[in-house]
């Protein structure tokens, strides 16, 4: 589990990153990041340059707010993809009631008795399909300032993180207490 990111360079061009780390142990440590590798690996920017996909990265990891161009494509392509799993690409491209429809179905008060599969199966969503929206309404956009939708993204990747990390701790310390009751 990924309990903290550092930027380690971010001059000329140059994007470096460690992270610290919870292992399925209990230990930590300090990595550096391969960012290539790990973009390639998570499938960033697909077909792009190896330095688009560092640099995505780069970002991913360390929340970096700063749009690297006016190019509302990269803001899409780089944050909007990374939010709610695919979820976000469907509300680029399907209107607000039918996104209400599916979201009730995972996350509906009035789906308490389970009528659908994804009750109590899925993530914490993270409220962003307003920006969502502004980037595909704004989307022939050329040279548009999207600061604003991309720091709605990054808060929201920041805090999702921070879910993973409770999550994957209370699973260490159930899987603890279970290696107790074992003994």
């Amino acid at each position: 589990v990924i309990t903290g990111v550092n930027s380690t360079g971010h001059a000329n061009g140059f994007l470096s990153a460690e992270v610290k780390m919870i292992l399925a142990d209990g230990t930590t440590g300090k990595y550096d990041v391969n960012l290539l590798a790990s973009a390639n690996k998570y499938g960033l920017v697909q077909g792009g340059t190896n330095a688009a996909k560092e640099a995505a990265m780069y970002d991913m990891l360390t929340g970096d707010t700063a749009p690297r161009t006016g190019d509302v494509v990269t803001a899409v392509d780089e944050y909007a993809w990374t939010v709610n799993n695919v979820l976000e690409w469907y509300a680029m491209y399907f209107s607000p009631e039918t996104i209400d429809v599916q979201d009730n179905m995972f996350w509906g008060e009035d789906n308490q008795d389970n009528l659908y599969w994804g009750t109590g199966r899925t993530f914490v969503k993270a409220d962003v399909e307003d920006a969502t929206r502004s980037l595909m309404a704004r989307y022939e956009e050329v040279d548009g300032d999207f600061t604003e939708e991309i720091s709605i993204y990054t808060d929201a990747i920041a805090a999702q993180q921070q879910v993973l990390v409770d999550c994957v701790a209370a699973e260490i310390e159930g899987i603890n207490n279970l290696t107790e009751l074992l003994k």
